[in-house]
């Protein structure tokens, strides 16, 4: 009888091991949360410079400029991708692309940095 109980005891464990729980669904992020993250991305790079119009600024006054646009461009920027399409990619004025310059002086387009985030934000591969 002791054995049945040991193998019953064994049989159940292994069961609890082999049992494959749901996957709890997280709430997918909603447009705005999105937007929000990009700028949070934008606020914790460091060492970076953003160029507008041919000149240079920090990343709280590139912040500042972007939200300024959002807010003027409206429901043009009611997406992720409208709000990098829209706002940040070119200077409306010029028509120069937005770009990021990194430490080692590397210049990047900045529709393509807050692109490639937002796909990581978006649980998509770039690859």
């Amino acid at each position: 009888m002791k054995q049945l109980l040991i193998i019953c005891a064994l049989f159940i464990s292994t069961l609890k091991l082999l049992a494959v729980e749901p996957q709890k669904k997280s709430t997918p992020l909603t447009e705005t949360q999105k937007i929000e993250q990009l700028y949070s991305y934008l606020e914790s790079l460091t060492n970076v410079q953003f160029f507008r119009n041919g000149s240079y600024y920090n990343v709280t006054d590139a912040i500042a400029h972007l939200k300024m646009k959002q807010g003027k461009v409206g429901s043009g920027a009611k997406t992720a991708r409208l709000f990098i399409d829209n706002v940040a990619t070119k200077s409306s004025m010029s028509g120069s692309a937005y770009k990021i310059k990194f430490a080692d002086g590397k210049e990047v387009p900045l529709k393509d940095v807050l692109t490639t985030k937002l796909l990581e934000i978006e649980g998509v591969s770039s690859k």
